[in-house]
Parts: C-alpha cells; sequence; structure tokens
C-alpha cells in the first residue's frame, strides 16, 4: 500500500522529471520517461477456510476453544488437534483401502505460520493429553530402571526387562535416532515441533543425507519393515530396524523454513510431500483483540480437558502384539463410505487430465484419496466406531479437499516468489550501482546465481513486465520510481555481486 511519503515523493519525480529525460547516473538512459512500477510481490491467493465442522464433536470444539482463546489461526488448531489425534490411535487402527488393503493411521502435517502465530500455545493445549501420558511414562521408567539396579546389586537371579525410552514426542531428532527409538521397543513415536525448521535444517536433510532421509520419512508413512544401516567400518557397522512401526508428523515452521522444503525436487520425487497434509493458514496478526475477560480466562476450558483425556487414555491402551509384532484392528469401510471415497478419488483424477484443475500436480496429489481415508479411520477411532460410515468419510473428504487445495495453492506460489524474490536481488544490486550498469557487467558481476541467462530469465521477466528494468544499447537500467516509492528493500546476506567490476 503506497503511503503519504511515498505519494509525496512520487509527486517529487514527476514535478523534477516529468516529460523530460530519466538519468540515473549515467547518460546511458532512454530518451522516453518511466512508467511507474508494479509491485512485484508473488500473488499468494486466499488460503480456504478449515472445515472445523467436518471435524467429530470433541475435536471440534477443543479447536475451537484453542483458536477463541489463543486468537490463532482456526486451521492451525484443526491442525494440531488432527496430529494429536492421529498420534493417539496410530498404534491401535489400521483403515481398509482400496482393493482391501488396509492402511495405516498415521498423519503427516506440514503446518507453514509465521513467527508470533502461537505455535508453541496451540501446540501446548493440543497436546496436553500427549505430554501427560509422557510423565506418567518417565515415572515409570525410572521405577523400572530403579528395580533393574537393585536386582543386579542383590545378584537375583530374576533380571527385570528394561522399558522403552519414555520420550514418545520427538522434535528435532536425527533420523538416525528416530530409529534406534523404534529400535529400543517403542512401536509408535510423534515427530511433534513448533519449531519445524529445526529439523528441516538439521543433520539428517543435509545435501549428503537428504536423498535417504526423505525415502526413509516416506516408508514411515507407508509402514512395513525398515532398516537403517549405521555407518562404520564392516566389523563395527550396525544395523537398526522398525518393524511395521507409526510415526505421526506435525511440523510447524515459518515460510522461510518450510517453502523451501516445498520446491524441493527431491522431496517430490520422493514422493514425501504427496504424503503430506500441508497448509498455511491465513493470519491473524494484528487482529487478536481481547477483552480483560478473556485475558484472565484460563485456555484449558473443558472441552480441552476433554480432548486431553481421551488423548491420554487411548495412548495408554494396551497394546496387542503377536510373537512381538504389534497386532492393529482394522477399521473397514461401510459401502456407503467406499462409494463417497471412490467418488473422491474420480473427481481428483478428472481435475489431473490435460486441461483440469490439477494438470502436472501428480506427483504433488497421488495420495489424496489414501489421505481422505486414514482421515477418516482417524475420526472413527478416535470416536470408537468400529467401521468408517458414510458420514464419517465425507467429513474426512472435506478435510481432504482443504489440504488438497492449500498444496496447490501453495505449490503455484512457490515459483512466484522465487522468481520474485531473485527479482529484487537484482533490484537492490543495480540501486546499489546508482541504477545503470553494461548488460556484460551484470553477467560478469552480478548476483552469483543469476549471471548465466538462464538462470535470470524469470527473474528479468518479472521485472521488465513491472516496469522496473529495461535493456537499450547494451545497459541494463533500474526505474528510479522504485526507490523513491520505497519499493526496494535492504538486499538479503549473501545475494550481493562481487564488488569492484568496473
Amino acid at each position: 500500500m503506497i503511503d503519504a511519503y511515498r505519494l509525496s515523493a512520487a509527486a517529487n519525480l514527476e514535478r523534477n522529471f516529468g516529460g523530460t529525460q530519466i538519468r540515473n547516473g549515467s547518460d546511458a538512459g532512454s530518451k522516453h520517461q518511466w512508467p511507474d512500477p508494479e509491485p512485484i510481490d508473488a500473488d499468494e491467493g486466499t488460503p480456504a477456510a478449515f472445515p472445523l465442522d467436518a471435524l467429530p464433536a470433541m475435536m471440534e470444539r477443543a479447536a475451537r476453544d484453542i483458536a477463541n482463546g489463543t486468537k490463532c489461526p482456526p486451521a492451525l488448531a484443526a491442525a494440531s488437534v488432527l496430529a494429536v489425534a492421529s498420534f493417539s490411535i496410530q498404534n491401535h487402527f489400521d483403515v481398509e483401502f482400496a482393493q482391501r488393503q488396509r492402511r495405516p493411521l498415521s498423519l503427516c502435517i506440514l503446518t507453514v505460520a509465521a513467527s508470533g502465530e502461537r505455535k508453541s500455545t496451540v501446540d501446548r493445549y493440543a497436546a496436553r493429553g500427549v505430554h501427560e501420558y509422557r510423565t506418567q511414562l518417565a515415572l515409570e521408567h525410572a521405577a523400572r530402571e530403579k528395580d533393574i539396579a537393585e536386582a543386579k546389586k542383590a545378584k537375583s537371579d530374576y533380571i527385570p526387562d528394561p522399558l522403552p525410552d519414555p520420550n514418545i514426542v520427538i522434535g528435532n531428532m536425527t533420523l538416525q535416532g528416530i530409529f534406534r527409538a523404534f529400535a529400543e521397543g517403542q512401536t509408535s513415536l510423534a515427530l511433534f515441533s513448533d519449531e519445524g525448521g529445526e529439523f528441516l535444517g538439521g543433520h539428517s536433510m543435509k545435501a549428503e543425507n537428504r536423498l535417504g532421509s526423505l525415502a526413509e520419512l516416506s516408508k514411515f508413512w507407508d509402514g512395513g519393515l525398515q532398516a537403517y544401516k549405521l555407518r562404520g567400518t564392516k566389523d563395527k557397522s550396525e544395523t537398526l530396524t522398525a518393524n511395521d512401526c507409526r510415526l505421526a508428523v506435525h511440523l510447524q515452521a515459518q515460510p522461510v523454513a518450510l517453502q523451501p522444503f516445498l520446491a524441493d525436487p527431491i522431496a517430490k520425487g520422493q514422493g514425501l510431500l504427496a504424503r503430506c497434509l500441508i497448509h498455511q493458514p491465513a493470519s491473524t496478526i494484528g487482529t487478536r483483540i481481547m477483552t480483560l475477560e478473556e485475558w484472565q480466562a484460563d485456555g484449558m476450558t473443558i472441552e480441552v480437558q476433554s480432548f486431553a483425556m481421551l488423548v491420554k487414555a487411548l495412548l495408554g491402551r494396551p497394546v496387542n502384539r503377536d510373537d512381538g509384532a504389534v497386532q492393529r484392528e482394522l477399521l473397514p469401510l461401510t459401502t456407503e463410505a467406499m462409494r463417497a471415497l471412490v467418488d473422491y478419488a474420480n473427481e481428483v483424477e478428472r481435475s489431473l487430465a490435460p486441461a483440469g484443475d490439477l494438470e502436472g500436480m501428480s506427483d504433488l496429489v497421488n495420495k489424496v484419496q489414501e489421505q481422505a481415508a486414514r482421515i477418516a479411520g482417524t475420526f472413527a477411532a478416535f470416536t470408537d466406531q468400529t467401521e468408517v460410515s458414510g458420514p464419517t468419510m465425507e467429513g474426512a473428504i472435506r478435510v481432504a479437499r482443504y489440504f488438497l487445495s492449500e498444496t496447490v495453492r501453495l505449490a503455484r506460489i512457490g515459483p512466484q516468489n522465487a522468481a520474485a524474490k531473485d527479482a529484487l536481488t537484482v533490484a537492490v544490486w543495480l540501486h546499489e550501482r546508482k541504477g545503470v550498469v553494461p548488460c556484460k557487467t551484470f553477467s560478469r558481476c552480478g548476483p552469483k546465481h543469476l549471471r548465466k541467462v538462464i538462470n535470470r530469465q524469470e527473474a528479468f521477466s518479472l521485472l521488465k513486465d513491472a516496469n522496473w528494468i529495461r535493456e537499450a544499447n547494451g545497459m541494463l537500467e533500474l526505474n528510479p520510481k522504485c526507490a523513491a516509492l520505497g519499493m526496494i528493500q535492504s538486499p538479503v546476506a549473501g545475494e550481493r555481486g562481487e564488488q569492484g567490476e568496473q
């Protein structure tokens, strides 16, 4: 939005340069007046509204209370509640899918939210039952360790078996750490973090580990037997195995951390992004006005407490085992639920056809039918249903549609954001050099990643279309109105070109 200062600056420009040649530190300027520049920010579109009424009653009430109490985006509260519900039942149930196959109920949710959206507070409320259960496990683990120590000290013939590590919620653990936790006896874990950038930018996601890590995370979503070989010599190497374990994921991160991951061709190629429910809720920052009563109210309402109590009870439910392997109950689909899911699958398939709404996005949306089935199974298991009914599937499909629309929106603005960022880098670079340089100088000394023509085509095209730059007589010129209107920001560290060009 152009403020009074910018309008005044524009008026001065018009008064001083109107009808005359604008020279910007060089005599190479065009004889024509510069047109007004247009904004080059990407059109991010309008985020969809999360269908809170599609959630089961207890989950809906908890999400609404969390959103009302924290003034966070309702979709942020709903995603946290959904992730916690998935974790609470993933170790006990699977859901029926196409051709009588069974699928885990584990969900992988990626939430893009700026700093200050109260991600930590939302997580604290939504995962209250999880943290209480983890505390209970920690006490039991400490007691068992004491019993083991005493038995060993007394040289008893019976030494109690150790309990698995009680840390069932991991935030920034490496992939090796996840495998080790499973290998030591856990069969269900939650990768929850309100600082998801720590995991996405951590050891497991470094360039040399990225391909393998993304592949392993995809396999966790699928279930089954997995193995992870530790680095070492032939004689000392160790292999960690996870036998059909479950991993629920909810990573909340700022756009700067998640957007590169969403645009990562490796993540797409490995199929991980298709296995994720991705969204970026509309921000509520600037609208979170509170009354004194709201300020003093206890955010842990009866509805949030009820949700926490059920989560804790479900996590504490005994796990069925047969010869060490977890035996999970299967939630079948009713005929009505199957018909709804098939209709949704066909709807998505038709949209993938040429000229369809989802054309060219198969690598991002080819799991949406299974996502709907998993969400439906989560709803059914959490509400103590023995099968997935038609209405339950319809609600799950509405939630799946929400995440699908958000995935498509974010996928489309990703390239725009990249081009806009590069365009601003070019503009800043030119501004630092008084707005006019030979084109050859840019190719030789400009920002390193944009020196090749093929790498800067989109940025240059965007700048020219928005009336920011032009090329004439071998010179590259920056519209001086961009600086006068305050449209050029400080350069990003590391984006400057090399100094000392002639």
